[in-house]
């Protein structure tokens, strides 16, 4: 009798680049775990056509459409509940979660950063921000951060680091280009070394 496989809600924001090859890499084996969920807080999301065309339940849980935050978090924790996720993905998700899903949820709601943290993270840090902020710092190296996730942007416990150098001649696009490469195999790879623990 084989093992149920660890069962993955995964949360996000746009394109769906990171939430398809989660995906992809689940349907291969290579990442040791189900997705049973996609939960996304804007319409017309990449991810969630993604979600709708392999059959994963999805749910569009847009913050604007509540009247106020804790009916919204309340929505999340019930949307997200009945899954009974191992572990909750956040993949390209924009949103600060609420306390009551951060609750409910502890230590199991993880997040990944393009950035060696806590340098360049909070508030306002996302994509090319992050990477132009980086190169105007002057620093030699930056890379990728997987933390859980906390109430603050980008500021709970870190779980692992990988590090990229900065070349002399580094630009903001050549920089984004080498962390992509890395970040998404690093997720998969990091993951798996959570539910196996």
């Amino acid at each position: 009798m084989t093992t149920p496989l660890p069962q993955l809600v995964i949360l996000a924001s746009g394109s769906g680049s990171t939430f398809d090859y989660l995906l992809h890499s689940s349907l291969k084996g290579l990442l040791r775990a189900k997705i049973v969920s996609l939960v996304v807080n804007k319409p017309n999301t990449g991810a969630m056509s993604i979600a709708l065309n392999h059959n994963i339940p999805a749910f569009e849980i847009n913050k604007k459409n509540f009247s106020n935050e804790s009916s919204w978090d309340l929505e999340m924790c019930q949307k997200v509940t009945p899954f009974q996720p191992d572990l909750i993905i956040l993949a390209g998700f924009n949103q600060l979660l609420g306390p009551l899903f951060l609750a409910q949820f502890k230590g199991k709601v993880m997040n990944i950063h393009p950035s060696l943290l806590p340098h360049f993270g909070g508030k306002g840090m996302y994509g090319n921000h992050i990477h132009k902020a980086v190169i105007e710092s002057k620093v030699k190296k930056s890379g990728i951060t997987i933390h859980w996730v906390s109430e603050h942007y980008d500021d709970g416990p870190i779980i692992a680091q990988k590090e990229v150098l900065i070349e002399n001649n580094e630009t903001v696009s050549s920089l984004e280009q080498k962390i992509k490469l890395q970040e998404k195999q690093f997720y998969v790879e990091i993951i798996n070394k959570i539910l196996i623990k």
